[in-house]
């Protein structure tokens, strides 16, 4: 037993009737009734049932409120997290039992409202009518003009400004601990209105409520929107179920509604607040529900859509069924009120470049230190196509396949010797080297789309995979001693090696978004971290010779010279690809 309930239970000694501990109030005399119920809410209290505790003390508090019943309601309020209301009846105790504390209870109520007063906020509510009257998550709080703010915990809640002839205001407030809060509502009279006219078939006097509003006392009438209406009545324990009623423009709409005995009272409370509350297929109201129905079983249901329903049946005439419902609707994320989450995706696309390099790296160019005359740089072209999957932050994974080819001209001069009849001879060779470098490449890479604002963005793409490089060299010569030139050949293996490299390619692009199609501009280069293959063999001669043995300095008497025997293929060179690209996403 917590020290807070301590008190609570030692007022149970203000009540003592002799063995007044029945479990129903048969009794007819107020003062029996709340007796009967305290002692009620006492043993639900120390069971820890504070919901069916508190249900107990505010009916004993109904009948005739003592200091007892007021403060163990408190206390269940507190536990059950109504910080406010709790606070409210708290107050209420000083208010108006203040000479029967003691001291030291005093001492202690002063500080569980201080505590509590850290944990509640303020609401400020004023509207363009008087005389309207307020709620919120279905609580009446007062009529307009109100003389201070109302008292909420914090989070979320449902305000409802209500007045027969106008619109009712409804607003979905968030509200911070300590934070003070105003709505400003603003009713508009209904243009199109029926009149509406409730009694009870008794001819008793009871409470009316209209969509979950208290709108006054039976015989009630008021101007409502056409259309369907749920309204009940209620009157200390007896009342009416939920019944749905039309209002037809222009028409009055009179009904009678009969009461019968209520059980103890229900409360749902959902997530959204604006969900609906169905109560035997009744439309009660949004987000909360605070009433005494009949006694008997009742099937509620709360809904929105894109929210998974929940729903619950509750028998108002068993004390030990649950009668207090905090529900959350799941979402339903099938549901088409909520945006898919953002997904990936594919696309295609293909770029054509031109392909220019200063070198291909091959040893022809290397050999040319003098004499030398050859293409400034390597020309060629680059085509590529590719797949790739888009994430949604917009980075892509991607499987590419290209071609490229550059080819160069190398015009240069080897110069050899050779020695017949005793005498050295020299030997010039002027080469003509057609070199080419050409293949398909398998690519894998990722990339990454920035959007720059406008329609454009910027493309990274960093690419890796492998060439098969084909590297061919060939030779066109002349050979000449003492005399005019003649034609050379290239004699030995053939000047075309293929090999597998691998390649790495970086590119930078800009595109321009059309639709789900881009054209963009790219810069990108390609790097060969490994040489190719030496041309090894080789020699160069006289093409078809004929011997002059009369003259030993003969072009025509010429061996075989190595000066070409072994040359590298291409080298460590980069190819930059400047050119122009288009993506089309799937």
């Amino acid at each position: 037993m917590t020290p807070r309930l301590v008190p609570a239970l030692v007022l149970a000694a203000l009540f003592a009737v002799g063995s007044a501990h029945a479990e129903e109030p048969w009794q007819t005399d107020p003062e029996s009734v709340a007796k009967e119920l305290f002692f009620r809410g006492v043993k639900l209290l120390e069971a820890g049932d504070a919901e069916r505790a508190l249900d107990a003390f505010q009916r004993s508090r109904a009948t005739i409120p003592r200091r007892g019943n007021t403060l163990n309601a408190a206390i269940c309020l507190e536990k059950l997290g109504r910080f406010d209301e709790a606070l409210e009846l708290y107050e209420d105790v000083i208010a108006r039992f203040a000479t029967d504390l003691p001291i030291a209870e005093r001492v202690a109520l002063a500080s569980t409202m201080a505590d509590l007063r850290k944990k509640v906020s303020s609401v400020t509510i004023s509207a363009n009518v008087t005389g309207a009257s307020v709620q919120i998550d279905g609580r009446p709080r007062g009529t307009l003009p109100l003389t201070a703010p109302i008292r909420v915990t914090a989070g979320s809640h449902v305000v409802r400004v209500v007045k027969n002839g106008y619109e009712t205001f409804t607003a979905k407030v968030e509200v911070r601990a300590l934070e003070s809060l105003t709505v400003d509502a603003k009713l508009e009279p209904l243009t199109n209105a029926g009149e509406l006219r409730i009694e009870v078939d008794d001819g008793e006097p009871a409470e009316v409520f209209v969509d979950g509003a208290l709108v006054g006392t039976a015989p009630w009438e008021g101007l409502l929107s056409p259309g369907r209406h749920a309204v009940w009545v209620g009157r200390g324990e007896l009342g009416s179920a939920p019944a749905s009623l039309v209002v037809v423009e222009g028409q009055v709409s009179l009904s009678r509604l009969g009461v019968v005995p209520l059980g103890a009272e229900t409360n749902v409370r959902v997530e959204p607040r604006t969900a609906e509350l169905t109560i035997d297929g009744i439309l009660v109201g949004a987000g909360t529900f605070s009433a005494r129905l009949p006694k008997g079983q009742h099937k509620i249901v709360a809904s929105e859509a894109g929210y998974i329903s929940r729903s619950a049946t509750v028998d108002s005439s068993d004390p030990n069924a649950p009668r207090s419902f905090d529900w959350t609707l799941a979402i339903d994320a099938a549901h088409p009120r909520w945006p898919r989450p953002p997904t990936g995706h594919f696309w295609v696309g293909a770029t054509l470049s031109y392909a220019g390099a200063g070198s291909l790296g091959s040893g022809a160019e290397a050999a040319c230190l003098e004499d030398c005359l050859s293409s400034p740089i390597a020309n060629g072209v680059f085509v590529a196509g590719r797949l790739g999957y888009r994430f949604p932050a917009g980075a892509s994974v991607e499987l590419g396949g290209a071609w490229i080819g550059a080819w160069k001209d190398v015009f240069r001069v080897e110069r050899d010797s050779f020695v017949a009849a005793g005498r050295r001879y020299g030997i010039r060779y002027d080469v003509q080297d057609q070199l080419a470098l050409s293949g398909p490449l398998i690519l894998f890479g990722a990339s990454y789309v920035a959007k720059l604002g406008w329609q454009l963005e910027l493309v990274s793409r960093v690419s890796g995979g492998v060439f098969f490089a084909r590297s061919v060299d060939t030779i066109a010569a002349t050979a000449r001693t003492d005399g005019r030139p003649v034609a050379a050949a290239v004699y030995g293996p053939t000047s075309d090696e293929t090999t597998i490299v691998p390649a790495v390619t970086p590119e930078l692009g800009l595109e321009v978004a059309l639709g789900d199609a881009r054209v963009g501009v790219s810069l990108a280069a390609l790097f060969l971290p490994l040489t190719g293959p030496e041309f090894q063999g080789r020699s160069l001669g006289v093409k078809d010779p004929e011997p002059d043995p009369s003259r030993p300095g003969s072009v025509q008497n010429l061996p075989l010279s190595e000066v070409i025997s072994t040359e590298r293929s291409f080298g460590l060179v980069p190819i930059f690809l400047p050119g122009l690209s288009f993506r089309y996403e799937l």
